[in-house]
C-alpha cells in the first residue's frame, strides 16, 4: 500500500491488523516478500508500516507475479484510465514517491534497497525500473512517457528548465534529448469554461529548443509518442532513427 503524503485523521488508512484478530478470508491480501528487518519498519499514528523503499519492492515483486492474470491499471493526470504494462507500473509508482511537491523516499533508497534484495522475485524488474526513475517527475503521464521512450530505443535525457516569453516563464521538461535539443513533458489539461479539456501538442521553440507536450490520448495510443519524438528530431538535421540521437 503506497501511503498518501498526508493522512486525513478522520479516514485513517487500514494498513495492518495483528494476527490474532485479522480475518480468514484474505484474498485480497498480498503479503510482504520476506521477513521485514527493523530498518525497513516505521510507524504511522503508531500503526507500524513498512518504509516507501521496502513498500515499493514488494510492490513490484507483485506486479511481476500477478499482472498477466489479474492486470493493473493506472489512473493518468485528466481522469483515464490507463493498462499499464509492468514497467510503466513500477517505474510511475517509484517517479510518485522520490518526485512530485511530496517526495517520502530518495532514489538513493530505492536504489540500496534493491541492491540489498539479492535472489528474490521482482529483482530485475526493479532495476530496469530503477534506471528510468526521476526526481524531477511531475504526474504519471511524465513516467509513462519516458518508460515509452526508452522501450523503442529512444534513451531520455535529463530534465531541462526553458524560460520562454509566456506565462509561466520557466517551464520544467522531465525529458530531453540534448543532442537533438528537443524537450518533453505531459501537457497537464487546461479546463474551459465549456469543460472540455485544451491540450498543446504541436511543438514550440523555446531557447533554440523544440518542445514537445503530450496529452494522456498520445499515451494511451503508446505508438504516438515514439513516432512525434523522431520526426521532431528529423527535422533538425537527425536521421528518422533513434541511435541518431537518443541520449
Amino acid at each position: 500500500m503506497i501511503l498518501p503524503s498526508e493522512i486525513d485523521v478522520n479516514h485513517p488508512p487500514h494498513v495492518t491488523v495483528s494476527k490474532p484478530h485479522r480475518m480468514r478470508l484474505t484474498k485480497s491480501y498480498v503479503g510482504h516478500t520476506k521477513n521485514i528487518s527493523v530498518d525497513e519498519k516505521t510507524s504511522l499514528h503508531s500503526l507500524p508500516v513498512t518504509v516507501p523503499e521496502r513498500t515499493w519492492f514488494d510492490m513490484v515483486a507483485w506486479i511481476e507475479k500477478s499482472w498477466t492474470t489479474r492486470g493493473v491499471s493506472l489512473e493518468l493526470p485528466d481522469g483515464s484510465i490507463y493498462s499499464a504494462n509492468p514497467l510503466e507500473l513500477a517505474v510511475a509508482w517509484a517517479d510518485r514517491l522520490i518526485g512530485g511537491n511530496y517526495p517520502v523516499v530518495s532514489k538513493k533508497r530505492l536504489q540500496l534497497a534493491v541492491s540489498q534484495a539479492r535472489g528474490m522475485r521482482g529483482l530485475n524488474l526493479a532495476r530496469e525500473a530503477l534506471r528510468l526513475i526521476d526526481e524531477a517527475t511531475q504526474c504519471s503521464g511524465d513516467s509513462l512517457i519516458r518508460v515509452q521512450l526508452a522501450r523503442n530505443g529512444l534513451t531520455p535525457g535529463p530534465p531541462i528548465t526553458l524560460v520562454g516569453n509566456t506565462r509561466p516563464r520557466s517551464v520544467l521538461y522531465p525529458i530531453s534529448y540534448p543532442s537533438a535539443k528537443i524537450a518533453i513533458r505531459y501537457a497537464q489539461p487546461l479546463a474551459t469554461e465549456a469543460h472540455h479539456f485544451l491540450t498543446s501538442t504541436d511543438y514550440e521553440r523555446v531557447e533554440n529548443w523544440r518542445t514537445l507536450s503530450f496529452s494522456a490520448s498520445d499515451i494511451h495510443a503508446r505508438g504516438t509518442v515514439v513516432e512525434r519524438v523522431i520526426d521532431c528530431a528529423a527535422g533538425v538535421g537527425h536521421e528518422r532513427s533513434a541511435r541518431s540521437f537518443s541520449a
